[in-house]
């Protein structure tokens, strides 16, 4: 990245990152609400009275990521500096872009951790 000094106390840079993901895991269970099934206006599927799904698109992510990053640093005192960075992936985590539209539509995140991710059905 691309870093420019403002002064003795800003700094801001920007530019190119690329990553790639060492291990692919996206599964989880969804409860308590609703799915669509086949696309975001199809039939709803009801999640009720301790029903549960599973998913797993874990070999829907794709290994490559890449996108733009641009951020700014400011030097409080000698020993604390603050950072604030933006990065915008351009291109899209899953393989197909089909999964995407679905899920933004259907759920929201709950909670998130190393081994599970959950999803609440809006109702």
């Amino acid at each position: 990245m691309a870093t420019y000094k403002l002064n003795n106390r800003w700094n801001i840079k920007a530019g190119p990152y690329f990553s790639y993901i060492l291990s692919r895991e996206f599964s989880g269970h969804v409860y308590d609400g609703y799915l669509r099934e086949d696309n975001p206006t199809g039939p709803k599927v009801e999640f009720t009275d301790n029903k549960v799904a599973t998913y797993d698109f874990s070999n829907d992510l794709r290994h490559f990521q890449w996108g733009l990053q641009a951020g700014a640093g400011w030097r409080a005192f000698k020993h604390l500096n603050i950072y604030a960075d933006l990065t915008w992936g351009l291109n899209n985590i899953f393989k197909k872009m089909i999964f995407i539209p679905s899920l933004l539509q259907c759920i929201r995140f709950t909670s998130i951790s190393d081994s599970d991710m959950r999803f609440l059905i809006n109702k």
